[in-house]
């Protein structure tokens, strides 16, 4: 037995150092401990309904560990496999069961293993915490890792884990260590190098986002802004969190390669990720914070907002029977809005809002057609109309 762990101290000791959360594949052969004196090449796994003490002997009986557990380790398990098995096969293949059934292998010691029943928290146990994935035993041990974070935050990304596992056998820990920007997880050794690896993949960078202020010329910055937002609206309706989405009617932009950020623009993501619009009201500009490849498409968006507008050229119609002055009630009761005009009471004067409604559409009218305009042209007719 002392054999045992020597070896195994060995090449742990042999092994260089690795990143704390980087990815590494499962213990090979050379991982598994040297065979006890007597123990057997091959075993054959035949317990249907076993006593989940039996396999345990036979498990001390292939490493050559003492086993120590607690008054919980009891019920049946089934484990048959048709044919002989390696010795390390037959190893795995029990230390499998015993997670799958709810019990904890704890490191206690040099060759002393502790067993904590099903349903039973293994840190009642001496868990040992490892910092780094080269120092974890050989085996499927139950372990507890401090995984150490660069960008992703601990508190959201333990929310994440625990809803991953809800419903899984056995019992699971997530510590998150919001001040050292770190997690503390307590599970099998096995499940530990496979989080290591999803770690390693959501704990990157944030995207690269610029903030750049644009200057309105003839729009105004808040109706802009307005607009804009009822163009990116909130991306919960789409069912991606944090991308907003598009509605009908606006063209879809073309995804520009060479902008980073990466991502697929469409119908339903118009934009990447997310985008912060405010109005500068006292300069009138507008300030977009966003990720590069969208500032292209917002650019244009805002640059066809504030498109300056030709204003209609005059058109003179000359009257024959008809004064000017006559005819000019009649046109500026054809341009008011339908309804604007209602009858109030038996005298039917019009409303307070009807006549606001009436003189407004007048002025807008004379705004654009001065009254010097609807004088009579002597030299070719008694009257004439520009419109």
């Amino acid at each position: 037995m002392t054999l045992v762990l020597a070896g195994t101290t060995i090449v742990s000791a042999q092994r260089p150092k690795l990143p704390a959360v980087k990815g590494v594949s499962p213990p090979t052969q050379e991982d598994a401990p040297a065979a006890p004196p007597n123990a057997p090449a091959t075993v054959r796994l035949q317990f249907p309904n076993s006593d989940v003490v039996d396999v345990l002997h036979l498990y001390e009986q292939l490493t050559g560990k003492k086993l120590v557990m607690d008054n919980f380790v009891q019920g049946k398990v089934n484990i048959f496999i048709a044919k002989d098995v390696s010795r390390e096969e037959a190893i795995k293949i029990i230390e499998m069961s015993m997670a799958l059934n709810g019990i904890s292998l704890v490191p206690a010691g040099r060759d002393i293993v502790d067993v904590v029943g099903a349903g039973q928290n293994p840190r009642k146990a001496p868990v040992p915490i490892i910092s780094d994935l080269a120092d974890i035993p050989a085996g499927n041990p139950v372990i507890s890792f401090l995984f150490r974070l660069q960008y992703a935050d601990p508190q959201e990304l333990q929310q994440v884990l625990m809803a991953y596992f809800q419903g899984s056998s056995g019992t699971i820990n997530i510590l998150a260590l919001p001040k050292s920007s770190s997690l503390l997880v307590t599970q099998n050794a096995d499940i530990i190098r496979q989080l290591a690896g999803v770690i390693e993949q959501v704990d990157v960078a944030p995207a690269e986002v610029v903030s750049e202020f644009i200057k309105l010329d003839r729009a105004d910055a808040s109706k802009v802004v307005d607009m804009l937002n009822e163009i990116f609206e909130k991306g919960a309706q789409t069912g991606q969190p944090g991308v907003r989405g598009v509605k009908g009617g606006v063209p879809q932009p073309v995804p520009m390669g060479d902008s980073g950020g990466g991502g697929l623009l469409s119908e339903e993501a118009v934009i990447v990720g997310k985008i912060k619009i405010t109005a500068d009201v006292r300069t009138n500009r507008i300030h977009i914070v966003t990720r590069p490849i969208n500032m292209p498409f917002i650019k244009q968006l805002i640059h066809e907002f504030d498109a300056n507008v030709e204003f209609a050229k005059p058109v003179t119609r000359y009257l024959q029977y008809v004064s000017a002055g006559d005819i000019l009630p009649v046109l500026v009761q054809a341009l008011t809005e339908p309804g604007t005009e209602q009858g109030a009471g038996a005298g039917g004067t019009t409303t307070a809002a009807a006549a606001k409604a009436a003189q407004a559409a007048r002025l807008i009218f004379l705004r654009n057609f001065p009254l010097s305009l609807w004088t009579p042209c002597p030299r070719q007719s008694p009257s004439a109309i520009r419109s």
